[in-house]
């Protein structure tokens, strides 16, 4: 029974996640470095199924488990109504409403766009390609009246 909630509660959290990035008009670029990040975390977990468990839920809710870190990381980005964002303790995206944003700050770095999101009284980053510089700088003037918005 408790495999069972945990299972149902890494579907739900992957499901929540992919139906916030469906809404996402740009996405967040994907880092080589939260690749082998969670290629690791998915090692370690099929290995813990494997000496642990050794039964089919087992393995599909470490599948699950994988996939929820997986969306938590890559399914962040950029919609009509704000940003979506991984809070730092929990997994699940959160939309971030662009009125109830502080202040946003863009850099430019080689081929990366880092923007910092200051909002709840933390700072989130987030990196997307600078290819889609334009259209994030479209979408963050339309919103412009209502958070600050710097360009380093």
């Amino acid at each position: 029974m408790v495999k069972i909630i945990v299972l149902l509660a890494f579907t739900i959290n992957f499901l929540y996640n992919f139906k916030c990035k469906q809404k996402n008009i740009i996405k967040v670029k994907i880092q080589k470095k939260f690749i082998l990040i969670i290629s690791v975390f998915a090692l370690v977990v099929l290995i813990m199924c494997y000496k642990f468990d050794n039964s089919l839920l087992g393995y599909i809710t470490g599948i699950f488990a994988i996939l929820s870190i997986y969306s938590s990381v890559f399914y962040q980005g950029i919609s009509e109504k704000g940003i979506n964002i991984t809070m730092n303790s929990t997994t699940i995206l959160k939309l971030v409403k662009f009125d109830e944003i502080d202040k946003i700050n863009l850099e430019k770095k080689n081929d990366n766009l880092k923007i910092k999101i200051y909002v709840y009284g933390n700072t989130f980053i987030q990196i997307y390609d600078s290819d889609d510089e334009d259209e994030i700088g479209y979408m963050l003037k339309q919103n412009a009246k209502i958070i600050g918005f710097l360009l380093c």
